[in-house]
């Protein structure tokens, strides 16, 4: 299920690790994710990939774990109080050193792919210089190795839909750069060819397990998703017309906030930068929205969503409105930053913040 309020900040249960990091991924953020674990992970970004800086490794715990995770290939490394003294050791070389940190950091966020419950928050606050980051983790790199190393079989299996959903293949242009294995390409032809879920399963060789994992990755990674179509004796609606005004007005209140924002800094060209966040988040939303309106207000005219006559089931039209306004509203935000630079964009999200009562 897809969070109703903005998703920078809330609850693994509603978007899971590998949802979020490729939502930061598309949405090209800067700042800092803060997973509220036990031991606290913070993950710092830099135009939607994942950035390490030399500070990840200077406080005790980090020296500590990269010495340990050394020591038994380079002794002399135990004595060792920061960075530059790895190095003057000169028992390996920057490559090893880098690739070592490297291994570390992914090895670290691995065990966050399993997790069910926890708070999380983003904040766009904090910006990096190249020369402060070590190195660089490609996202969608880390999304797919997590999901392949997953192990709660229960997390996976429920964010996935039922026997009866149809599948559609989708062709983003991020798809190629993924590094997808034999077994992988296997099942997405698989997907091509029979698309309805409960036919995938009883044609898969990879067995229900691996299929269900590979299935959650395409997911999470937007090379799959449910198709938005009208088909016929869906079942009855869970989800009111009241309830359905009460979200899209709690997301026209935002969305009025950020025209407010705009309209401060540019004037009278806000509505048209709106409205040109709407042309490009238009390829990945639901027919719901392709004649959708914004008033002089910068809201959405609600009569231009045609949720009456959408067809679409209560339980998945709650998913397919709070997942097409969410896109909606990411694009506005990456507007803000791109127009007016990432200053402003954290003046804004932090805004956004005490409107909604995350911050």
């Amino acid at each position: 299920m897809y969070m109703e309020h903005v998703w920078l900040s809330g609850n693994l249960s509603d978007l899971s690790f590998p949802f979020l990091l490729f939502r930061l991924w598309k949405n090209r953020l800067s700042g800092t994710l803060e997973i509220g674990t036990e031991a606290g992970h913070a993950m710092d970004f830099k135009n939607g990939d994942l950035c390490v800086r030399a500070q990840r490794f200077s406080d005790g715990d980090g020296m500590f774990r990269l010495k340990e995770q050394m020591a038994g290939k380079y002794p002399g490394v135990k004595h060792a109080e920061s960075l530059q003294d790895l190095m003057e050791t000169g028992t390996f070389t920057p490559e090893e050193m880098w690739d070592t940190l490297q291994t570390l950091t992914a090895e670290d966020l691995i065990p966050l792919f399993d997790l069910a419950d926890a708070e999380y928050a983003f904040n766009s606050e904090h910006g990096w210089d190249e020369h402060e980051i070590l190195f660089y983790i490609p996202v969608l790199d880390l999304i797919l190795d997590g999901i392949r190393r997953m192990t709660n079989a229960a997390l996976i299996a429920e964010h996935l839909p039922g026997q009866e959903a149809t599948l559609k293949p989708l062709f983003p242009e991020h798809l190629k750069r993924i590094p997808w294995n034999p077994p992988e390409i296997y099942l997405y032809h698989v997907i091509k060819e029979e698309q309805r879920m409960e036919n995938i399963f009883a044609s898969s060789h990879l067995g229900q397990r691996e299929t269900q994992k590979n299935l959650y990755a395409f997911f999470a990674l937007g090379v799959v998703g449910l198709p938005h179509t009208n088909t016929k004796n869906y079942e009855p609606l869970e989800i009111s017309q009241a309830d359905i005004y009460h979200l899209m007005e709690n997301f026209n209140h935002i969305f009025e906030s950020i025209f407010k924002y705009i309209s401060k800094e540019i004037g009278p060209a806000s509505l048209n930068v709106l409205e040109k966040c709407l042309e490009d988040a238009k390829p990945s939303l639901s027919p719901l929205f392709q004649n959708l309106l914004f008033d002089p207000d910068g809201r959405i005219e609600i009569n231009s969503v045609p949720i009456t006559s959408a067809g679409i089931p209560g339980r998945q039209l709650r998913q397919v409105l709070v997942q097409g306004l969410n896109e909606i509203l990411a694009a506005e935000i990456l507007a803000v930053k791109k127009i007016l630079g990432n200053t402003h964009e954290a003046v804004l999200i932090k805004n956004l913040g005490k409107i909604i009562g995350w911050n």
